[in-house]
C-alpha cells in the first residue's frame, strides 16, 4: 500500500495543494484530484479504494482512474513523496502479479 512520507507538508487551496518535501526541499503543486488522492492516502486507503472513490467523486471511468492513479503514484514515488509498498490486496484487485 502506498504510504505518504512524514517529510511532506502541504498548503491547501481551492484549486489544489502546494506540497513541500522538507527532506529534499522540493515543492510540488497538485490539482484538486491530486489533492483528494493525497487525502485518501493519508487516511490509509488502498489503491483500489482510492480508484473507486475518485471515479465516484469525479465521474471518471474506473479504468482511466486506475491507470492515471498508478502513473501519479509512480511519479510521487520517484520524488519520494510516497513509498510504494503494494500489498497482495492491491495486486489482486488490479490483476497484477508481484
Amino acid at each position: 500500500m502506498p504510504k505518504l512520507t512524514t517529510d511532506l507538508r502541504a498548503a491547501h487551496g481551492t484549486e489544489g495543494d502546494v506540497l513541500l518535501h522538507v527532506g529534499t526541499g522540493q515543492m510540488f503543486a497538485v490539482n484538486s484530484v491530486g489533492s483528494r488522492i493525497l487525502q485518501l492516502l493519508g487516511s490509509g486507503a488502498t489503491q483500489p479504494e482510492i480508484s473507486k472513490q475518485i471515479s465516484l467523486e469525479f465521474g471518471v471511468d474506473p479504468e482511466a482512474v486506475r491507470n492515471d492513479l498508478a502513473e501519479f503514484l509512480a511519479h510521487l514515488a520517484r520524488h519520494k513523496i510516497v513509498g510504494l509498498e503494494l500489498d497482495a490486496q492491491s495486486n489482486e484487485a488490479t490483476g497484477e502479479n508481484g
